[in-house]
C-alpha cells in the first residue's frame, strides 16, 4: 500500500495508480483537487479515501461522505475501496478521534465499503 498524505497529488494520479502498489492511499481533506483526477482517470486499483479530516475536531456528516464516494461510482470500484481518515489521528483527543471513526464506518455502511 502506498498512502499519500497532507496534500492533493492531482498532477501525479495517474503515474500513482500504475504503480507496483496494491492500494493507493489518498488525502482527500488537504487534496481536495485529487477528486477531480479521480473522477477523470477512475481506478482499477482498490483506492484508501481520506474522508475525515484528523487535522481537526470538527464533525463530518456520514451522508454528506457517502454522497461523494456515491459519485466516484463507476469509476473505481467501490467493493475493493475503503474509506479512512485523511492521516492518522494521534494528536485528536480521543473521545474526538473515536467519533470520526464511527463517522467513517457510518459512512461505509450507508454505500458499501470497508472503513
Amino acid at each position: 500500500t502506498l498512502f499519500t498524505y497532507f496534500g492533493e497529488v492531482s498532477n501525479i494520479f495517474e503515474q500513482l495508480v500504475d504503480t507496483p502498489a496494491d492500494v493507493i492511499g489518498l488525502d482527500l481533506v488537504q487534496g481536495a483537487a485529487t477528486w477531480a483526477a479521480i473522477a477523470k482517470h477512475g481506478s482499477k486499483k482498490p483506492l484508501v479515501l481520506g474522508l475525515v479530516d484528523a487535522r481537526n475536531t470538527k464533525r463530518e456528516d456520514p451522508a454528506g461522505i457517502a454522497k461523494k464516494v456515491l459519485d466516484l461510482k463507476g469509476q473505481i470500484n467501490l467493493k475493493t475501496s475503503f474509506l479512512s481518515p485523511s492521516n492518522g489521528l494521534e494528536f485528536l483527543p480521543r473521545a474526538r478521534a473515536r467519533e470520526k471513526l464511527r463517522i467513517l464506518s457510518a459512512a461505509a455502511r450507508k454505500v458499501g465499503v470497508a472503513a
